[in-house]
């Protein structure tokens, strides 16, 4: 049985998912599993989830020799039917040639859920197979955005053990080459870490930035610094909840990491709960790392009672009290 569609116009595109749509020649067979094998390039992973039922029509195949042929669609298919110990399947059958069918393939994959192993797979073949306006276009007709496309152009080259923890949510897609460029053992602690706690994206910055400074300037490892026992017993502490967590290891790290600003920092809140008439309304917020001589009140007013006795509260504290959260004194020239 043979299923085609032909055109007698070719397009202009050579390859083009519309243009095979129009040339594309398919027969309907039975073919024995020995003879199928699965794609080398684009959507094929050996630890692809099976767990969801595939679909329950042929395979698509890639005929490669009289004896052998490539799926084009429907690995899910083939693999539950070698665990089933299934002698032969229907195929549909095509001789469309291995670009083509690369294509096909891509195509016909789109509309599901794809990982983002996959995601970088299609865009690293399609950018190297085609044009950069063709493969613009072809991008977005397999549903990857231009926003979608940059970030899996800076991923081309990240390991795959790095973009699995990304596509699980424990890694933020922009520390990719910071998590790289580290030796492997550095990077499974870091990875250990991260992956033990719910990190937002600035935690995770700042831990990949804080930890290896940390171990420099006390010359050990990044892995003797991430397996001290604070940071462990902070990490399986079942008295307190993930966000507990995160913010008591940020503030160990933090602390470590900047001993003399963390000190000032404590000094000046000390001085702000001090001379605060009114916390719930007033808020002192300071210059960033107390690098400038200015402060900035936030204030929350219901009233012009509550103005008046506000602001003549606030006037009434001393200058020297001003001086005093305007600028703390310290020296954190060493940091």
């Amino acid at each position: 049985m043979i299923i085609s569609n032909t055109s007698n116009s070719p397009s202009d595109t050579e390859n083009s998912i519309d243009e095979l749509a129009h040339r594309a020649q398919f027969t309907l067979k039975d073919l024995p599993l020995n003879e199928i094998h699965p794609p080398e390039t684009v959507f094929y992973s050996p630890g692809q989830d099976s767990s969801s039922p595939p679909a329950n029509f042929p395979i698509i195949v890639r005929k490669v020799s009289q004896n052998s042929f490539v799926i084009i669609d429907g690995v899910k298919r083939y693999r539950l039917l070698l665990d089933n110990t299934v002698a032969s399947t229907p195929c549909m059958c095509t001789e469309l040639d291995e670009k083509s069918c690369t294509l096909l393939r891509i195509s016909l994959n789109s509309s599901r859920p794809r990982t983002l192993e996959e995601k970088i797979a299609t865009t690293r073949w399609l950018r190297e197979n085609y044009s950069a306006p063709v493969y613009s276009a072809l991008c977005d007709r397999v549903q990857i955005t231009p926003k979608e496309r940059h970030e899996l152009e800076v991923l081309n080259e990240i390991d795959s053990s790095i973009i699995r923890t990304i596509d699980q949510g424990y890694l933020d897609f922009t520390l990719a080459s910071d998590i790289q460029g580290l030796a492997s053992a550095e990077r499974d602690s870091i990875m250990s870490l991260f992956t033990s706690l719910p990190l937002t994206r600035q935690n995770q910055r700042e831990f990949l930035q804080w930890v290896p400074e940390l171990a420099c300037r006390e010359n050990t490892t990044i892995e003797e610094v991430i397996s001290q026992q604070e940071v462990q017993n902070c990490v399986s502490n079942k008295t307190l909840n993930n966000p507990q967590k995160v913010q008591k290891l940020r503030d160990y790290f933090y602390h470590r990491r900047f001993p003399l600003y963390w000190a000032l920092e404590r000094k000046w809140k000390a001085k702000v709960r001090q001379i605060n008439p009114e916390p719930s309304r007033v808020q002192f917020i300071p210059s960033p790392g107390f690098e400038k001589r200015k402060l900035e009140l936030k204030i929350t007013l219901h009233n012009g009672e509550m103005a008046k006795n506000l602001f003549s509260d606030l006037s009434a504290l001393n200058a020297s009290d001003w001086e005093d959260v305007l600028l703390p004194s310290g020296d954190m020239s060493s940091e």
